[in-house]
């Protein structure tokens, strides 16, 4: 099966983790792109818009869950937030949806609201 994971950037290693996991299992898996010299972590995020800019990221990704079977979504801890999904994961989880792919968080207690939302069993 071709996966994509759908995740923030700010949690990289764990994506980097969970692809290693899902191809030690015999799949195909597509993660998002990561920009070099790009702090995820900062609070000032004008780098990161006009990485996504430029390098149109946003387009890129969504190809990559057009070309798969299904998505993952990665959604860890940030901050105080439980399972956070942020504005392009949930953008991805639409997209998703609306091409009728596999949808599974990698979190099941995922907030109700956010599944019901994006058509997540």
């Amino acid at each position: 099966m071709t996966i994509t994971i759908c995740a923030s950037l700010k949690f990289w290693d764990e994506t980097l983790e969970l692809k290693s996991k899902l191809e030690k299992l015999g799949h195909t898996v597509y993660t998002p792109i990561k920009v070099d010299g790009v702090d995820y972590w900062e609070e000032d995020g004008s780098k990161r818009v006009a990485a996504k800019k430029t390098q149109d990221l946003i387009s890129e990704h969504m190809k990559k869950i057009e070309q798969s079977d299904a998505i993952l979504v990665a959604n860890y801890t940030k901050k105080d937030i439980e399972n956070y999904i942020g504005a392009n994961t949930f953008m991805e989880i639409g997209f998703a949806h609306y091409l009728k792919k596999k949808i599974s968080p990698k979190s099941h207690s995922t907030p109700a609201v956010y599944k019901r939302r994006a058509g997540i069993s």
